[in-house]
C-alpha cells in the first residue's frame, strides 16, 4: 500500500463525492426544494475538497507541496463541518437552526481564511517521518499547530459529536432511516479525530482515513435521504388519492347541494308570486270596491245632479288610482334597459320639480367644482327616481316645507361616484319602517301604493349604483343615490323609460 496508490485511492473518492454533490444540486435545483437537498450536496462538495487535499499530501515530494496539499484539505474540512452542522440540524428539524447557522458559518470563514493564509503550523514544526504501513514505507509529513489549530480542532470535534447526538434523537424519535446517516456520522467522527492526530504527529501507524469515511457518510446521506424521499413520495400519493376521493365526495355533495338551491329558489319565487298576488289584489280590490259601490248608486234614479257628479269623479278618481297601480307594477316588474349619457343635473331638477305647488320650495346645490353637476345616467330612468323621491318628499311635509336637493362627488366600493341626495323635514321613518321602505307595497300612507321607493331602488341599481336612507322620526328624511360616474351598462335588462309618478 504505497503512497501513490493511497494517493490514486483519495483521489478517485474525490472524484465520486463530487458526482454526489452535483446530483443533490441539481435535484434541489430541478425538484426538491427542501433545503437539506442543497446542503447535503454541498456538504458532498467540502467533502471532495478535503479528500483531494489529502491525496495531493500523499503525492506531495517536498515539504511545500505538503503545505499546500495540507491548506486544501484544512480549507475543505473547515467548511464541511459548518455545513455538516447545518444540515444535520435541518434533517432533524432541530430548533434554532437558523440562530445556529448565523454563528457557525463566520467562525468557519474565519477559521477556513486563517489557514488559506497559512498561519496555522509552528514555524520550523514540519517534519517528515518514514512509517511501516502494511509492509510499505510511506512517508508522513506532520506538523505542531499552533493554539487557534487546536480551538479548531476541538470546535469541529464538538460540532461533530451536536451532530451525532442530533441523528441519535432523531433515530430514537422514530427516524429510522437515521441510523445509516448515526453510523456513517460516527465513522467521520473517529476517523477525523485520528487525521487530526496525524497531522499533529501524535499518531504514526494509520494512513488518513477521512476520505473512506467522507464515501461512507455520503452513501450513507444519500440513502436516507432517497429513503426519506421515497416515504414523502408515498404519503403525496396517498394524499392525491385521498384528495380525488374527496373531490368526489365535494362534487356529489355539489350536486344535490345544487338541486336542492334549485328547488329552494322555487320555493322561494313560488312564495314571493304568492306574497305579490296577495298585495296586488289587495290594492286592486279597494279600489274596485270603490267603484262598484258608486256604480251600484248611480243606479238609483233617485239621485240629484251633485251626487252624481260625485260619484262620477269617485269612479274616475278610483280608475286613475288602478291605472298608476298598473303603470307602476310594469315599471317595477319590467327588466331595465339603461341607456347611458351626460346628464345635466340642473336641468333635470328643473323637469322635476316644475309641477310642484306653491307650498313648497325647493333649494338645489350642485358641486360645479368636481363636476358633481352633471352624471353618466339615463336620463329618463333619473329623472323617474327623482320624481318618486320629490313625491315622497312631499308626501312628509303635508304642509308644505323645503326640499333639498344637492349633488357632490364621492366613492363607491373604492370607485368616484355622484352623490345625489333629497332631503325634507317631514315627520320622518322609525328604524322599522327603514328596514322595510324596499318591500313592494309596503307603505304608511292610506293613498299609495308602496313601489316608489322599489323602484328608486332597481333603477339606481341598473346604474350598478347604491341607494342610503337616513331618517329619525319627526327630524325629516335623507335619501342618497350614489351613482358611478363610469360604470357598465346592466346586462340583459330592458323595459320603457317612460316618466310618470308614483305614491
Amino acid at each position: 500500500m504505497t503512497a501513490p496508490f493511497l494517493g490514486g485511492l483519495a483521489g478517485a473518492w474525490s472524484v465520486g463525492l463530487v458526482a454526489v454533490g452535483i446530483f443533490f444540486c441539481l435535484a434541489y435545483a430541478l425538484r426538491r426544494r427542501e433545503a437539506e437537498y442543497l446542503l447535503f450536496g454541498l456538504l458532498a462538495v467540502m467533502f471532495a475538497v478535503t479528500t483531494a487535499g489529502i491525496s495531493l499530501a500523499y503525492l506531495a515530494a517536498n515539504l511545500p507541496e505538503w503545505r499546500e496539499a495540507s491548506m486544501v484539505a484544512h480549507v475543505g474540512s473547515t467548511l464541511a463541518v459548518a455545513l455538516h452542522l447545518h444540515f444535520v440540524m435541518r434533517y432533524t428539524e432541530a430548533r434554532h437552526t437558523r440562530a445556529t447557522a448565523l454563528v457557525v458559518y463566520p467562525v468557519a470563514l474565519t477559521f477556513a481564511v486563517l489557514r488559506a493564509t497559512d498561519w496555522w503550523w509552528v514555524p520550523g514544526s514540519v517534519r517528515a517521518q518514514a512509517q511501516d504501513l502494511f509492509g510499505h514505507v510511506v512517508t508522513h509529513v506532520s506538523a505542531t499547530p499552533l493554539p487557534h489549530a487546536y480551538v479548531y480542532y476541538i470546535l469541529a470535534l464538538a460540532a461533530q459529536v451536536a451532530c451525532l447526538a442530533l441523528l441519535l434523537r432523531a433515530y430514537r424519535a422514530g427516524q429510522r432511516e437515521a441510523l445509516l446517516a448515526l453510523a456513517g456520522c460516527a465513522s467521520v467522527l473517529v476517523a477525523g479525530a485520528s487525521d487530526a492526530a496525524l497531522a499533529s504527529g501524535l499518531q504514526h501507524r494509520l494512513p488518513y482515513v477521512l476520505p473512506h469515511a467522507f464515501l461512507l457518510y455520503a452513501f450513507a446521506l444519500s440513502s436516507t435521504l432517497l429513503l426519506r424521499y421515497r416515504r414523502a413520495t408515498g404519503q403525496l400519493e396517498r394524499t392525491v388519492s385521498s384528495l380525488r376521493e374527496r373531490t368526489a365526495e365535494l362534487r356529489l355533495s355539489h350536486r344535490e347541494l345544487t338541486l336542492m338551491e334549485t328547488e329552494i329558489q322555487k320555493q322561494e319565487q313560488l312564495a314571493a308570486v304568492g306574497e305579490l298576488a296577495a298585495a296586488i289584489a289587495h290594492e286592486v280590490r279597494n279600489p274596485l270596491a270603490v267603484i262598484v259601490n258608486a256604480t251600484a248608486s248611480l243606479r238609483h234614479g233617485r239621485i240629484g245632479p251633485g251626487d252624481r257628479e260625485t260619484l262620477l269623479g269617485i269612479v274616475d278618481e278610483e280608475a286613475a288610482r288602478l291605472n298608476r297601480l298598473v303603470t307602476d307594477l310594469l315599471r317595477f316588474a319590467r327588466p331595465l334597459s339603461v341607456a347611458r349619457d351626460e346628464v345635466d343635473l340642473a336641468e333635470l331638477i328643473a323637469r322635476v320639480v316644475a309641477f310642484l305647488g306653491d307650498e313648497y320650495q325647493v333649494e338645489t346645490s350642485l358641486d360645479a367644482s368636481t363636476g358633481a353637476d352633471r352624471v353618466l345616467a339615463d336620463a329618463a330612468l333619473l329623472q323617474l327616481a327623482l320624481e318618486n323621491l320629490v313625491q315622497n318628499a312631499c308626501q312628509a311635509m303635508a304642509d308644505g316645507g323645503i326640499i333639498r336637493v344637492s349633488s357632490e362627488a364621492s366613492t363607491l366600493a373604492g370607485s368616484e361616484c355622484v352623490r345625489l341626495e333629497v332631503a325634507d323635514d317631514g315627520v320622518g321613518m322609525t328604524a322599522d319602517v327603514i328596514q322595510r321602505a324596499f318591500d313592494p307595497f309596503f307603505t304608511t300612507r292610506p293613498r299609495g301604493n308602496g313601489l316608489g321607493l322599489p323602484i328608486v331602488q332597481r333603477i339606481t341599481h341598473a346604474h350598478h349604483g347604491e341607494i342610503i336612507i337616513n331618517s329619525n322620526p319627526g327630524a325629516g328624511t335623507r335619501v342618497a343615490l350614489l351613482i358611478p360616474r363610469d360604470a357598465p351598462p346592466a346586462p340583459a335588462e330592458e323595459a320603457s323609460a317612460d316618466g310618470g309618478r308614483t305614491a
